[in-house]
């Protein structure tokens, strides 16, 4: 079973040294906790269209674990022991992807997330085990052990599958500088899973198991943006599936390892799903204030105030009928 901490080890050191690099970057000495998002909210719209594109994994690093297969053949009083396999599985992570879009609220004196997004994807994950070590080259070992024997090989083994996933996101930031800011992200991540390659059957081997056709997951991220341009902004986040809320039912074949609710069975192993995502924010502006509205409204019909009408008319008025009497004064 993986724990936390080896999920935590699992995850690649270079990806996360690329992630604080990037908000490295757009450090240039400002406060750190001001609020990234103040002259956004000022000039921009607080809702916005994101799109991410990226890396899909079930693994950070290569892992291997022990599987030994032993059965009796006899009696409690006389056993007949028979070992089917024994030796190691490795697991080679394999890169997947994942395409998405979403839309991106922000939040105005906002204690815990500053924005909020909500979104949906389409990913494709793969993976590949492979098996070393002694195994009964005769399917007719299962009833007669008597008669084969066991022969160093190696067995390996692809699998990939293919879905979509929805995600809803709390974010935090905190700015680096004039353009830069990292985040905190957590929220809810669920996927469904169109189509999955069948996996391979050995009779000398446990059974493989097939990913859940449904999964809600619990997630955690870092981060890092900058401003590229008025209301545009570029992200760079990693995230992991910490804990799994809840999973399609599936069968539960003896295994060597069992995920429970910490990540995911698949083929002979136990993972932790991942990624590695490119954001793109597009935040629209406030439309320009003017003293006129316009013509389709109905505010367009108030620019002139029905009691100044006259106004105007009285002052000229005024004006002409002191002209004359000044003239008047001169003639005398």
């Amino acid at each position: 079973m993986m724990t936390p901490l080896h999920a935590i080890q699992s995850i690649p050191r270079a990806l996360l040294c690329l992630v604080l690099g990037f908000a490295g970057m757009a450090m240039e000495g400002q406060g750190v906790w001001d609020d990234p998002f103040e002259s956004t909210r000022r000039a921009y719209r607080p809702a916005a269209w994101t799109y991410h594109i990226g890396t899909d994994h079930v693994m950070g690093l290569p892992s291997s674990w022990n599987s030994s297969w032993v059965v009796n053949r006899g009696t409690d009083e006389v056993p007949l022991l028979d070992t089917l396999h024994d030796g190691l599985w490795r697991a080679q992570p394999r890169m997947g992807a994942h395409l998405g879009m979403g839309h991106l609220w922000l939040r105005e004196d906002a204690l815990w997330a500053d924005r909020v997004v909500a979104g949906l994807e389409i990913f494709l994950r793969r993976n590949d085990e492979m098996f070393v070590g002694l195994f009964k080259t005769w399917e007719g070992a299962l009833n007669a052990p008597q008669d084969s024997t066991l022969a160093f090989t190696d067995i390996r083994r692809s699998a990939q599958a293919a879905g979509l996933a929805w995600n809803i996101q709390a974010m935090r930031g905190k700015s680096t500088g004039p353009d830069g800011f990292v985040e905190f992200q957590t929220g809810l991540r669920g996927a469904y899973h169109l189509t999955q390659s069948e996996p391979s059957q050995d009779a000398m081997m446990f059974s493989p198991a097939q990913l859940p056709v449904w999964h809600v997951a619990w997630t955690l991220g870092v981060g890092a943006g900058v401003k590229i341009w008025r209301g545009r902004m570029v992200r760079l986040t990693l995230s992991t599936e910490a804990l799994q809320l809840g999973k399609a039912p599936t069968t539960e074949p003896f295994r060597p390892l069992q995920a429970g609710v910490a990540g995911l069975d698949w083929m002979q192993g136990s993972y932790r799903p991942w990624r590695v995502s490119v954001h793109a924010d597009m935040y629209r502006r406030k439309p320009e204030g003017g003293c006129a509205a316009p013509t389709r409204s109905t505010s367009s019909k108030t620019l002139w105030d029905p009691k100044m009408k006259g106004t105007t008319k009285a002052k000229h008025k005024g004006l002409k009928k002191a002209l004359e009497q000044r003239a008047e004064e001169d003639d005398w």
